[in-house]
């Protein structure tokens, strides 16, 4: 029965005959209009446990989600130095190296202009030049952007022509510079660009290392506590808040000097959301399996 409640069918009538405003409601007189077609005993368990199965399925890869992210948030914490510190507090073997510590102009200088392109100019049906706005890194994207693999708008009606001289490259960083609270200041780092053509958007900051750094290390770094709470009191504004290019120079950016040890670093964290997106995948598959089973084992 549990299950039957949660079928199409059920929802339907009762958005068919429940009333009520603000406050949503079915009465025992309509509920009982609705009419209940039932299998044999053995059929009902059958059902009951086959559902109770999948039930069971999704609550533990949830579980292993939870875990791993706050396996992740843990490490996030430990494998950059914390505020004040100029170490982390976990290494991997071998390092002994202190890190270094520059300021951001050392480290970054502005890439490429950005466009003001709104979502109106932008489609993922047409267009050759992938374009990077800011909501995406906001809400879609993690600290990194897989050019290749991950879904990104084009630009509808744009020209390589008028582009060619702000196209990104593998390993650039892109910050939100706007947000409604304090995720404003998140940064995505480029990779597998390939040959793709690839632009910066609306609210957004383009920077390009001025010295070598390995893959993914920067993307991770800038988004851990480490960095962003030099960003806290950087933020202007009330209701939106944002972050200049001024402002966002005066930061500090610490690194491990040996190019093996940002590798090893990146290269964890990164596999850490593989699993996390692998997971991920696999139970959004199974909500939309029990899903269909629930329309197609109730009539």
């Amino acid at each position: 029965m549990y299950y039957l409640l949660h079928t199409e069918r059920f929802k339907k009538f009762g958005s068919h005959v429940g009333t009520g405003l603000k406050v949503f409601g079915i009465t025992f007189n309509n509920l009982s209009l609705f009419q209940i077609k039932t299998p044999s005993f053995p059929e009902q368990t059958a059902i009951g446990n086959f559902f109770r199965t999948l039930d069971d399925t999704i609550t533990l890869h949830k579980r292993k989600l939870d875990k791993l992210k706050e396996l992740k948030n843990g490490y996030l914490q430990k494998l950059f130095p914390q505020p004040g510190e100029d170490v982390p507090r976990v290494r991997f073997a071998g390092f002994n190296e202190p890190w270094e510590v520059r300021s951001f102009e050392n480290i970054l200088a502005p890439a490429v202009a950005s466009n003001t392109l709104s979502r109106a100019e932008l489609s993922y049906e047409k267009g050759s030049i992938k374009n990077i706005h800011y909501g995406d890194i906001l809400v879609r994207f993690g600290v990194y952007i897989d050019i290749a693999r991950d879904p990104i708008p084009c630009i509808a009606n744009g020209r390589i022509i008028d582009y060619k001289n702000k196209l990104l490259q593998e390993g650039d960083v892109i910050f939100a510079d706007t947000a409604e609270d304090e995720t404003v200041g998140k940064a995505v780092e480029i990779t597998n660009i390939s040959n793709f053509q690839v632009v910066s958007g609306l609210h957004t900051m383009a920077y390009r290392p001025k010295i070598k750094m390995s893959p993914y290390y920067l993307g991770y770094y800038l988004n851990s506590h480490s960095f962003r709470y030099q960003l806290l009191p950087l933020m202007q504004g009330v209701k939106v808040l944002s972050l200049s290019r001024k402002n966002l120079s005066k930061t500090l950016i610490r690194y491990p000097a040996v190019l093996s040890e940002q590798s090893q670093i990146g290269d964890f964290l990164r596999n850490l959301d593989e699993q996390i997106f692998t997971l991920y995948n696999k139970l959004g598959k199974l909500k939309q399996l029990k899903s269909f089973y629930l329309q197609k084992m109730f009539i």
